[in-house]
């Protein structure tokens, strides 16, 4: 290598430094294989968890090499946003860990060693924007209105079913509202309890803490309007297990448990026909 090559190679490598001096390291071995640089704060502080399905934008060009700067794919051009799901291997590595890392609205530079990309030796670089990550449809009626986002699992697989008794802690983040603790009977809950987070706790296990989204209506939940969504953390502390009555031994304790089970039942029945009659009002 000549003096004046090796004086070029040098000055390339400052300007690269300079550039890549506001990206962080997102990799998980701290060998800045997957770089980040935030380009537009995002309009809410919600981030996608594993398994929510993630909607982007996004350019990809090659990062050095002979084709530096050319873009190789991009969503914007097709004008068709891309969907996946975080977490299951479905996109290269750089984009689950680093989409995972964004916030509603934000854009943001990703830059992907071969490792964290497609393993060809070349490293690329892509521009995406977040419109929307969508955790699991939990609503009664499949229609997208409430979704679930699993920060943390539970410690069990059981769920609680209607007529257990479950104790729950709730905010709205929407309100910016503060902690709420509630013991109740799952299928009725009381007026400080929304109804959508009824529904919800019937998939949670103990000790679950998630993020639910409710969609005002049928079409925000992917258009991205944060008006037109409310969203809570939710945490299942504990609930009573339901018992089934051939798994008790004696037909005392049988008789005791089915008045038990009945008098619920009756409550919430009661409880049901003063709603109706209210409601005739």
């Amino acid at each position: 290598m000549s003096d004046n090559d090796a004086h070029v190679s040098d000055a390339q490598q400052r300007v690269e430094d300079e550039y890549l001096k506001d990206f962080m390291d997102l990799s998980p071995c701290g060998d800045r294989g997957i770089l980040k640089k935030v380009l537009r704060e995002g309009y809410s502080d919600v981030k996608p968890c594993d398994g929510d399905t993630v909607v982007v934008h996004y350019v990809g060009t090659n990062y050095g090499g002979e084709k530096h700067g050319e873009v190789f794919d991009s969503s914007r051009a097709r004008n068709e946003k891309f969907e996946f799901t975080i977490g299951n291997g479905s996109v290269i590595k750089a984009w689950d860990v680093g989409v995972a890392t964004m916030k509603l609205g934000e854009i943001c530079e990703l830059i992907a060693s071969p490792d964290y990309a497609y393993k060809d030796g070349k490293t690329l670089k892509f521009e995406v924007e977040l419109f929307e990550t969508l955790g699991s449809d939990v609503s009664r009626n499949n229609d997208g209105s409430i979704r679930k986002s699993t920060i943390r699992k539970g410690k069990d697989i059981y769920n609680p079913v209607a007529g257990a008794e479950a104790t729950i802690v709730f905010r709205n983040l929407t309100d910016s509202a503060e902690n709420v603790e509630v013991t109740y009977c799952v299928g009725d809950p009381p007026l400080t309890v929304p109804e959508e987070l009824d529904v919800c706790v019937r998939h949670m296990n103990t000790d679950e803490f998630s993020r639910v989204v409710v969609y005002k209506d049928k079409n925000s939940a992917t258009e991205g309007a944060d008006a037109r969504r409310v969203v809570y953390e939710l945490t299942l502390k504990s609930f009573e297990k339901t018992k089934h009555l051939s798994g008790i031994s004696s037909f005392s304790e049988q008789m005791a448990y089915a008045n038990v089970l009945k008098e619920k039942a009756n409550n919430f029945l009661k409880v049901c026909r003063c709603l109706v009659t209210m409601s005739g009002f």
